[in-house]
């Protein structure tokens, strides 16, 4: 459900799914000197529904010339595009029929499933793919030298290994959306590249 403090400031709108995601694009947007577009959180795959009849039922929701939106693919990537689908249709708004693709007129709608719009995974496999390698063996390391002894292994290793090696960097602790905007993650790597088109193009 939309917090009712929140209000749309820009002509184009941006929705992650928690903290992380509003402070990472915000971040991104930044270097790509992008201004327009606003970024807000709707509180994660099961609720994106309930955000978006919340959204469309606003008062504001008039001035939004283009509506992006991204969600994690986890274990599917065509399930997760077949979800936010769903929650736009049900919302009466123009749902794509491939990720990327744009549809509608104001608002234009667009959806990116992370990491790549085809594999499992989340927004971390991206930024892991444009940490520089050898760092990365030296957080495997560390991991399959943990998995050696009674530690419980993490749920989630691909989170395991992003916070692994953020702990590692001059401010270690934070979260991702953190880091992205204390500029530890490296913007002109060609893993971005995808990111920045679907944000030049909403």
């Amino acid at each position: 459900m939309r917090n009712n403090s929140e209000t749309i400031s820009q002509p184009k709108l941006l929705l992650g799914e928690g903290k992380d995601e509003v402070l990472f694009f915000q971040a991104l947007l930044a270097h790509l000197q992008i201004k327009d577009i606003q970024v807000m959180q709707y509180g994660g795959r099961d609720v994106l529904r309930k955000y978006l009849k919340s959204l469309v039922m606003g008062t504001d929701f008039y001035q939004i010339v283009s509506l992006g939106i991204t969600r994690d693919a986890d274990n599917s990537a065509t399930s997760a595009f077949a979800s936010v689908c769903g929650s736009l249709e049900y919302c009466g708004l123009p749902a794509p029929s491939q990720p990327g693709e744009i549809v509608g007129d104001k608002p234009k709608i667009s959806v990116l499933i992370l990491p790549d719009n085809q594999n499992p995974g989340i927004l971390e496999d991206v930024c892991l793919e444009a940490v520089v390698p050898n760092q990365l063996q030296c957080v495997d390391d560390y991991l399959n030298c943990m998995s050696n002894t009674a530690t419980p292994q993490p749920k989630n290793r691909t989170k395991a290994r992003l916070n692994a090696w953020l702990s590692a960097q001059a401010k270690p602790g934070l979260r991702l959306g953190e880091a992205a905007q204390n500029g530890y993650l490296p913007w002109n790597n060609n893993q971005f590249h995808s990111l920045k088109q679907f944000l030049q193009a909403i």
